[in-house]
């Protein structure tokens, strides 16, 4: 083969794979049973949307690891038959997934500190270009493992903790791992779980903090609805800066909107 003709090839491989999207849902072990329907139908509209080369990874929050990766193939027939055998054995893996039940994890609980972490230091790297969309699919409430009385339902961390290398939202020393990853969340947290509206926006924020202070951009954090197939896919940016203060001290702010030292 001629260098012109190696060339030319070589060119299209590339286009072919620019074209490509890959794609990671992020799911606790637990999902609750309402959730658990609701993510079924989610998968049922992303699988139909998959294109020739695409990828998606399922990964498991509570437990921090791949559950599957599948792969389009280069060309998909247009049948019914022909989009399942193309999902490949993987899809059956993901489906065992999401009805599956770990009593051991909290329901809807996506962990999401150490989630973003493990998720882009390990998962993300493996992605073509190292760039991915990123759907979490769970509760926005976090709770401290040894100490219930420390959660997110009660009070929102200042930025401080955000700068706290040794704490659990830390992410000094993390400012890369979410670089090329677009992150959403489609959170499954009824209206009555947050103190006020003025709460879960603030929580909200501080979650959008934890994406962009790892290098991440965020795509939407938002409740669970029928647009969430749509999400994972858009390459749409949330506008909001989400820039932490790092200057801010460590406290906590109560759901009664008291500031609380922490020492």
């Amino acid at each position: 083969m001629s260098v012109f003709k190696s060339a030319i090839l070589a060119s299209m491989l590339l286009a072919g794979q620019a074209n490509a999207k890959s794609f990671i849902v992020a799911l606790p072990a637990n999902l609750s049973p309402a959730a658990q329907e609701h993510v079924a139908e989610f998968f049922g509209q992303v699988y139909m949307a998959l294109e020739p080369k695409d990828s998606l990874t399922v990964f498991d929050a509570s437990h921090l690891r791949r559950v599957a990766t599948l792969f389009m193939p280069e060309t998909i027939g247009t049948g019914k038959r022909d989009r399942i055998k193309a999902l490949g054995p993987a899809a059956g893996q993901i489906s065992e997934f999401i009805s599956g039940v770990d009593a051991g994890v909290k329901a809807d609980d996506i962990n999401i500190p150490a989630a973003l972490r493990d998720l882009g230091s390990t998962v993300l790297p493996t992605m073509p270009g190292g760039k991915a969309n990123v759907l979490f699919i769970g509760s926005l409430i976090w709770e401290n493992e040894n100490d219930g009385n420390f959660n997110t339902r009660n009070f929102i961390p200042s930025d401080g903790f955000l700068m706290d290398a040794g704490g659990p939202f830390g992410v000094v020393g993390q400012e890369k791992v979410l670089s090329g990853a677009l992150v959403s969340f489609c959170y499954t947290d009824a209206v009555k779980s947050f103190a006020s509206e003025r709460f879960r926006q603030k929580l909200v924020s501080f979650w959008g903090k934890s994406v962009v202070g790892r290098g991440g951009k965020v795509g939407a954090i938002e409740a669970y609805g029928s647009g969430c197939a749509a999400r994972l896919a858009s390459d749409a940016v949330d506008a909001t800066p989400y820039a932490i203060n790092r200057s801010e001290k460590l406290f906590l702010t109560s759901k009664q909107w008291t500031p609380v030292e922490v020492k």
